[in-house]
């Protein structure tokens, strides 16, 4: 009976020592192997949703750089765009200036020194005949000489300065007459036609004044706004000076009203404007071209 107490007691203390040893030393241990699960599960999470960001941000910073390049290059492609259209219209306006130019880059001379001299006669009742070669040779701000020059600046010149008397060539007429012989053709085969002759501020050896004692001057000069204009100033003053395109067909014109209908455009030309009509419904500007009596009706 004892012996059974014994061995119950016994039995009872190494399961009481068992449960101490296992409440004490085993259950830390598993607890702490627990958390320390728990830890690495969490940050494992958290590395993987940190990689996850990252990479996203890495996506998004790639496609900002896209985005970038494309606004870039399209702003740089509508720029290039905005050049050439400003190019294009800077060269259309310079196209049209030089075209407006071109009226007015004319054989300058006889188209306003003719009508300069029919003036001074309306407003004086004198007959003056001005010299174009004064004006041709003379007038260094006009143009370029026989290769074209500024009717404005060639009556500035005239108020400025002054013009001498001429005459047509071989004359001998006035104090500088001219000295550039007739191209009786009018087309390029003129080899003359593009030489300026050299200014000489001197007359003629047998004319009776000097050259500057020969000057006669304009009051002013002003420019013309509509076709009443120009009628009203004729009736008025006398003649004007008009200027137009020349084209290949005006070279053989004859007689009539000269309406362009062939040929290509030659260049800008001055004439003196000294009348104007109606002829089968058609106004028309009468003129007097300075190419010789010899082209179309007498130099009309």
């Amino acid at each position: 009976m004892v012996v059974a107490v014994v061995v119950v007691v016994v039995v009872v203390v190494v399961v009481v020592v068992v449960v101490v040893i296992v409440v004490v030393v085993v259950v830390p241990v598993v607890v702490v192997v627990v958390v320390k699960l728990v830890v690495v599960m969490v940050v494992v999470v958290v590395v993987r949703d940190f990689v996850i960001m990252m990479m996203m941000m890495m996506m998004m910073m790639i496609m900002m750089i896209i985005i970038t390049r494309i606004i870039i290059t399209t702003t740089i492609i509508l720029m290039v765009v905005a050049v050439v259209v400003v190019v294009v219209v800077v060269v259309v306006v310079v196209v049209v200036v030089l075209v407006v130019v071109m009226v007015v880059l004319l054989l300058v001379a006889f188209g306003s020194v003719e009508a300069m001299s029919d003036r001074i006669c309306v407003a004086t009742q004198q007959n003056v005949h001005l010299s174009a070669e004064d004006v041709l040779s003379c007038c260094q701000s006009c143009g370029n000489g026989c290769n074209g020059g500024y009717p404005t600046a060639a009556y500035r010149y005239w108020i400025q300065d002054g013009v001498v008397s001429g005459g047509i060539y071989g004359s001998h007429k006035g104090c500088y007459p001219y000295e550039v012989p007739p191209c009786h053709t009018h087309t390029p085969n003129c080899t003359h036609a593009s030489r300026t002759p050299k200014c000489h501020h001197q007359c003629i050896p047998d004319f009776s004044k000097s050259y500057a004692q020969d000057k006669h001057y304009g009051a002013k000069s002003y420019g013309l706004r509509s076709e009443e204009n120009i009628m009203q100033e004729l009736v008025a003053n006398g003649p004007v000076t008009g200027a137009f395109i020349v084209y290949s067909d005006f070279l053989n014109y004859k007689s009539g009203v000269y309406k362009h209908t062939t040929g290509k455009q030659l260049g800008g030309h001055a004439v003196k404007i000294i009348g104007y009509g109606t002829e089968d419904g058609q106004d028309y500007w009468l003129v007097a071209n300075s190419w010789t009596t010899l082209w179309g009706d007498k130099g009309e």
